[in-house]
């Protein structure tokens, strides 16, 4: 699967924050048109909690069709690539504010 065309000129960040995978940051430096990525490896420690990786990506490709999850572009055996969406990481005070709860 050609992700970016030959000849590209991409940037490749390293994002913070996760806790149980590595996360990269893929943009495509000469066009702007081209939509960011995010490249995840999954990391081992998901294991111990017993994490369904083909489960999780089933549940991503049914919550495409209502817009709630970023594109999915592809899927490997140790991770996903997908669309990149900006954003800001939530607070652990959002995460109990009704404001933020349907």
């Amino acid at each position: 699967m050609l992700i970016f065309p030959p000849n590209h000129h991409f940037s490749l960040q390293v994002m913070e924050g996760s806790v149980m995978n590595k996360l990269y940051h893929v943009a495509n430096e000469k066009d702007s048109s081209q939509r960011p990525l995010v490249v995840r490896i999954n990391g081992s420690i998901a294991e111990q909690y017993d994490l369904d990786r083909t489960q999780e990506v089933d549940i991503m490709r049914r919550l495409l069709g209502k817009n709630l999850v970023p594109d999915l572009i592809a899927s490997f055996q140790n991770g996903i690539i997908y669309e990149y969406i900006p954003g800001d990481k939530m607070t652990k005070s959002e995460f109990t504010d009704v404001k933020y709860l349907r």
